[in-house]
């Protein structure tokens, strides 16, 4: 009987171990391109799991006549190092940036292959030594939980001497191409960057936005970002990616967020007042136009977890 249970035990560690071989080199990586000289590589709007090992947000390219600039590096290294190389089809010019939005794992936890190709990163100082200090036990827990690869990120091989910290703005040449990275401080998370192309109006946003997905705000500053995207309502652009979902051509398609965290000031209001508990809070009435966002229920109850010191 032991040896029996041995047996299934072997057997079904290794089909494990195999399955998630067999879904990195499914992972492929399909560039759109809106307009001459960017690109995006498109995340799907689900739940990070075994299947997608994370691969749920955003990622931008922006191809200058000398060089590139590339917005997020993505869940893990393997799943970076698959980007890269997507990214050499397009292009054999150097990608001599790296710009890290924030420190969540969908957006950073593929730095460590744009640093072995040399690459300059930039990312918040705040975020970095947030990502230094929670992210291995949020990667451990991605790993347990959701079927991670635990090869995707050794955090030992990410230092301080790895990152450009950006605390106001900076503009950089691609060549015939300048892009403006800026810090806009504490919003989705402590230290947000954007990225923009003067050439062609477009705006890299990372988590600032979301489309057609409740935003996620576990780490966020809601009351901040609420003011820190009303630049885009004021400003002329032609295009915005967002961190998840669809790319964004007019001003009416901004509300999905800011509709969003009207609802979570409000709601949080509320629970406040009547100190209601997460489950209660859970079937409070969502208003129409979030009706159509994917997974509300469960980015809400993330985000207040982490807040549950607001509802005291």
């Amino acid at each position: 009987m032991k040896k029996n249970f041995l047996n299934f035990f072997l057997i079904f560690s290794i089909l494990y171990l195999f399955s998630i071989i067999v879904v990195s080199e499914d992972i492929s990586f399909k560039l759109k391109t809106p307009v001459d000289g960017i690109y995006y590589h498109k995340g799907i709007l689900s739940e990070p799991n075994q299947r997608n090992q994370g691969l749920i947000a955003n990622l931008g390219i922006i191809v200058g006549e000398k060089s590139i600039l590339v917005v997020d590096a993505g869940p893990s290294k393997a799943l970076a190092n698959k980007f890269i190389k997507t990214i050499k089809k397009i292009s054999d010019k150097p990608i001599k940036y790296l710009i890290i939005t924030h420190r969540h794992f969908d957006h950073s936890y593929g730095m460590e292959a744009f640093k072995e190709i040399n690459s300059k990163i930039y990312m918040s100082k705040k975020e970095f030594y947030a990502f230094k200090k929670y992210g291995p036990t949020i990667f451990n827990n991605l790993v347990k939980n959701r079927g991670f690869d635990k090869e995707g990120i050794n955090f030992n091989n990410i230092t301080l001497d790895d990152i450009f910290f950006l605390d106001g703005y900076e503009i950089l040449d691609l060549g015939n191409r300048k892009v403006l990275i800026k810090n806009i401080g504490a919003a989705h998370s402590e230290g947000d960057l954007i990225v923009y192309d003067y050439k062609t109006k477009t705006y890299f946003v990372g988590d600032l936005i979301f489309r057609n997905r409740a935003a996620a705000f576990t780490d966020a500053n809601i009351l901040n970002w609420s003011d820190k995207i009303n630049f885009l309502f004021e400003e002329s652009w032609k295009f915005v990616i967002p961190g998840h979902g669809e790319i964004i051509r007019n001003k009416d398609e901004l509300f999905d967020t800011s509709n969003w965290l009207k609802f979570l000031q409000k709601t949080i209001a509320k629970a406040k007042k009547n100190g209601d508990m997460i489950s209660e809070i859970l079937e409070y009435e969502v208003p129409e136009t979030l009706e159509h966002l994917k997974l509300k229920k469960s980015t809400l109850k993330k985000g207040l977890k982490r807040k549950i010191e607001m509802l005291q």
